[in-house]
């Protein structure tokens, strides 16, 4: 069971100069995979990291800001190869098919019409992607619908945790996690409304008690005093593994040799 990031920077200033890449990850077991947050560059950053986009499963958008959706319609295209063959599972919520009140959906009618299946999810629903399930979450990220998950995958349970502020309700939505993926965009010291700082993910983590725990999705404040936050997660010496992500590469969640800090 891998998880391969492939890109894991997050916010606006990360997406403008990719110094972080923002193309997000993707899940797969066996024959299975489910690519999640495609921000820009998630397409060719796939290719180069060897993905075939002909054979992914399911395409799984958290929500409708451009960090995590950007090369939606590029990975409709490559995982319909060309639009050609109506196949894959879109899992995304209603402000992203159809938009809000002042905005439209973010994917056009012609890709969403080329893909072979559409999940419109809200929190608690239960998504079938055999031989996986997927139990979709709800966090609380300004004033924009944001869905995670728990999929569990051969008895194993994936969560994502995606952009959030901290609060108690996430806890017993991922009780049951054996590893959690964490969207982190801001260092130790630094809050922003609607999202996690380092301090708040280890709590989370220590809290929920997961065997491993993978962060990404830094913003530009996290990436350039990316040593800062290796050398605080060190003191502070968490009880659980806890890595944070590296871009372009494949984390193995069997590996019993992973590094606690990439």
């Amino acid at each position: 069971m891998d998880i391969h990031c492939i890109g894991t920077g997050g916010g606006r200033f990360c997406l403008t100069t990719q110094q972080r890449a923002t193309g997000g990850f993707m899940i797969e077991h066996e024959d299975t995979s489910m690519y999640v947050d495609p921000g820009p560059g998630a397409l060719v950053r796939g290719l180069d990291h060897g993905i075939t986009f002909g054979s992914v499963d399911a395409l799984f958008i958290s929500h409708a800001h451009i960090d995590h959706y950007g090369d939606g319609e590029a990975l409709i295209e490559a995982i319909t190869q060309g639009c050609k063959n109506d196949r894959g599972h879109l899992i995304t919520n209603e402000i992203v098919l159809e938009g809000q009140s002042d905005t439209s959906g973010v994917l056009s009618s012609y890709h969403r019409n080329h893909i072979g299946q559409t999940s419109m999810i809200d929190a608690e629903d239960i998504v079938d992607l055999e031989p996986w399930s997927l139990t979709v979450t709800a966090t609380d990220h300004k004033d924009i619908q944001t869905n995670g998950f728990c999929a569990e995958i051969e008895g194993t349970t994936i969560g994502y945790i995606p952009d959030t502020s901290y609060t108690d309700d996430l806890i017993p939505q991922y009780r049951d996690a054996d590893y959690l993926i964490i969207n982190t965009l801001r260092p130790v010291d630094k809050d922003w409304k609607g999202h996690l700082n380092l301090e708040e993910a280890v709590n989370l983590v220590e809290t929920i008690e997961p065997e491993k725990a993978f962060l990404q999705h830094f913003g530009m404040n996290f990436v350039t005093s990316f040593r800062t936050q290796v050398e605080w997660l060190q003191d502070y010496d968490p009880a659980v593994p806890i890595t944070l992500c590296s871009d372009m590469t494949t984390y193995s969640l069997e590996d019993q040799g992973l590094e606690q800090f990439v």
